[in-house]
């Protein structure tokens, strides 16, 4: 045990120290969690006061999560909070962990690990820990102002702004468990970035997807995020069952 806590100091400063997970730490989800979602509800918050008509034509049929958009500018704001969330979840921690993991074995830095009374798991388990620490503290903090300024305007209930964190938590976790075994597989930093792009787009439709075409308000989120429960389960298990050091270091 005072192994892995050595371990996780380790990382801790080591994460600190690295401008480039920083960044991506705190400006991705300043730009997808702050500055997107505030634009959002600036413009449209304006849009009510004028009273706009809908520019929808009258036939227009939306699908089943965005009933009501062409008369409530509300639906849109959950609609795209939500899926700003998602995004967000799935973007910083990814970046962030490969950014760590291929970085310190292209310096041959893992190599020292190895010689230390430690497992794989051990290793892994300290990393991904406080990479997804800190993406939640950071994240969770911008997602609590858009929710406050949300249900200020009363664009959401609180049952609906308060599904969104389970929404980002799992989003984070999956994130963070793709990152592993993407890290796994990548030689290099550039091929993890493009592994990690590559991935990011299709879970970005699926998300996109639930949120339009699922049942309105908090269900919707909630079917999201046990979704990304279940791939980060699944992909931590894949990852688990073929880690070893010599993969790690190779």
């Amino acid at each position: 045990m005072s192994a892995f806590r050595t371990l996780l100091r380790k990382e801790t400063v080591q994460l600190l120290r690295s401008k480039s997970a920083l960044a991506t730490a705190t400006l991705l989800p300043s730009l997808l969690l702050l500055f997107a979602p505030l634009s959002l509800l600036a413009t449209l918050v304006d849009v009510d006061q004028k009273g706009w008509v809908s520019v929808l034509p009258a036939n227009f049929n939306p699908p089943r999560g965005l009933v009501g958009m062409e008369r409530d500018s509300s639906v849109i704001v959950r609609f795209m909070l939500a899926s700003l969330v998602s995004m967000g979840g799935l973007v910083v921690p990814a970046v962030a962990a490969s950014y760590t993991m291929v970085s310190e074995r292209e310096s041959r830095t893992l190599e020292l690990l190895a010689a230390l009374p430690v497992t794989i798991r051990q290793v892994l388990t300290a990393k991904l820990g406080v990479i997804l620490a800190m993406s939640t503290a950071v994240t969770s903090a911008m997602l609590a102002l858009d929710v406050a300024v949300v249900l200020r305007l009363q664009m959401a209930s609180v049952g609906y702004a308060l599904s969104l964190f389970p929404l980002l938590v799992a989003a984070l976790l999956y994130s963070t468990a793709s990152a592993l075994l993407i890290s796994l597989l990548a030689r290099d930093f550039r091929t993890a970035n493009q592994m990690g792009g590559a991935l990011l787009g299709p879970t970005t439709v699926v998300a996109v997807w639930v949120l339009a075409f699922g049942p309105p308000g908090a269900p919707a989120v909630l079917i999201l995020a046990a979704i990304f429960l279940a791939a980060a389960a699944l992909a931590l298990y894949v990852a688990l069952r073929v880690v070893t050091f010599e993969r790690l270091l190779r």
